[in-house]
């Protein structure tokens, strides 16, 4: 008997790791919530958070600004197709926010792919797909050269050498930007 006693031990360990799609759920919930903290407890301290060809974040310290974002501009996730085996989880993963409704854009869609240990999310790799993607860079377009030309030290502070800076305060600094491009345009 006592020989078995790894197995299963190993086999109680396994059976009380957290599923990974709830742990993903978790998440989310917390997301769409508002609440930067619960999804925090979630990461790994070393994730790699990316969007293909747009940024990549390493670690926990780099995701906070994003997240802190996210909660500023009011994202939420939904999923569709939500589904993988052991701990990577493929997804179609939808997000609305209150910077796209300005910029005039419904909601961004990205291929997703989660990596999930031990309850925690060590990895989130996107790539946006989809016409909404298109629209918001041809509003981009138009709102880059317009917010440099009227308001170049606040969008050097949002946009840094070419890159977003992601903050709970450059969110804001984002909304109030759009909102003066769109009352300019009347």
């Amino acid at each position: 008997m006592l020989r078995f006693l790894p197995v299963i031990l190993l086999l109680l360990f396994l059976s009380c790791a957290p599923n990974p799609i709830h742990v993903i759920e978790t998440f989310t919930t917390a997301h769409n919530g508002d609440d930067v903290a619960g999804q925090m407890d979630l990461l790994a301290e070393n994730i790699l958070f990316s969007c293909e060809g747009q940024w990549e974040k390493h670690g926990i310290g780099e995701v906070k600004g994003m997240l802190e974002w996210d909660a500023a501009i009011h994202s939420r996730y939904s999923f569709r197709d939500l589904n993988g085996e052991g701990e990577t989880i493929r997804c179609l993963l939808v997000e609305t926010n209150d910077w796209l409704a300005l910029m005039e854009v419904d909601s961004l869609s990205y291929v997703g792919c989660f990596t999930v240990r031990e309850g925690k999310i060590f990895g989130l790799h996107t790539i946006l797909t989809g016409p909404s993607y298109q629209r918001l860079m041809e509003k981009m377009d138009h709102f880059r050269p317009w917010s440099e030309e009227n308001f170049a030290s606040e969008f050097e502070d949002v946009y840094r050498d070419g890159a977003w800076s992601f903050s709970a305060h450059n969110a804001r600094k984002w909304m109030s930007l759009i909102t003066a491009w769109k009352n300019a345009q009347e």
